[in-house]
């Protein structure tokens, strides 16, 4: 990126998150835990499973899409970004 860029839409911060592995984790082997924070709402979450951690991670960003649907509508505009699976 450029000085004076903007940055790509689908690297807003909204979609942001901190993970943090626990020094047991062993990912080649299925094992992990951990800690998973979203960056703009510091909403965070333990995990102990894959499973665990995509979910806390789909439902963060299923409120930060509701949000900004929400906020593009009261504006009068369309919402600027698609809600993405995870």
């Amino acid at each position: 990126m450029t000085l004076g860029s903007a940055p790509h839409p689908s690297l807003a911060p909204h979609y942001a998150f901190v993970v943090q592995y626990a020094s047991d984790t062993q990912i080649e082997a299925g094992r992990i835990r951990g800690r998973v924070e979203h960056v703009v709402s510091r909403d965070a979450s333990h995990f102990e499973s894959l499973e665990a951690l995509l979910a806390f991670m789909a439902r963060v960003l299923r409120d930060v899409t509701t949000h900004e649907q929400a906020a593009a509508a009261a504006a009068g505009r369309p919402p600027t970004c698609q809600s993405k699976r995870v």
